[in-house]
């Protein structure tokens, strides 16, 4: 019994000792200043040792238990700053030290969606063109089921701006929030 008992605790501090799991890809928002600033982040744990990507900074760090310390470092070698957060499930919570500024910088990272596959197009319907100078614009509606299940329908204005015979440019309008809607699964809502 004294042996049950005594491996029952070994492996709940084992367990509970063990690092935090963040590996893979984030999406990192920092605030300084009344200012936010977004950076995707992609983490590699190796047992205790954290590396990784922040934007086109090279990370270093370890990971303990649920804790994250990171120094941000740009291409040139230069120091950027120095990082450390909680881990909470797919959220990490933290503050950083930048170089020039006195005050700490709040950040949080969550880890990024998968992103799913094409939506299945079930109208695709280029209602009128209109050519002027280097650009045409097509003016129509389409209706597509995104891979969450979810549907939208759009009005929509394509400008194409024209080199040579070539399209150098491409810019689309169209309801936006309707599309991005439909490609978030019902519980995520937050």
């Amino acid at each position: 019994m004294k042996t049950a008992i005594a491996t029952l605790c070994v492996v709940v501090m084992a367990v509970s000792a063990s690092a935090a799991d963040v590996s893979g890809r984030w999406e990192l928002t920092a605030r300084l200043l009344n200012d936010v600033n977004h950076a995707r982040v992609t983490f590699t744990v190796t047992g205790e040792k954290l590396t990784g990507t922040l934007n086109e900074l090279t990370l270093e760090g370890t990971v303990k238990g649920d804790e994250v310390a990171f120094v941000a470092t740009r291409p040139n070698g230069e120091r950027f700053g120095a990082f450390k957060g909680r881990v909470k499930g797919n959220d990490i919570t933290g503050t950083a030290s930048w170089p020039g500024f006195t005050e700490d910088v709040s950040w949080v990272a969550r880890r990024a969606k998968e992103r799913p596959d094409k939506p299945q197009v079930h109208q695709f319907e280029p209602k009128e063109f209109l050519a002027a100078a280097d650009k045409v614009v097509v003016l129509g509606h389409y209706a597509a089921t995104t891979p969450v299940k979810k549907s939208f329908k759009s009005d929509f204005a394509m400008v194409f701006t024209l080199r040579n015979g070539k399209v150098i440019r491409f810019q689309e309008f169209c309801n936006s929030a309707a599309i991005n809607d439909a490609y978030t699964p019902d519980s995520a809502a937050t």
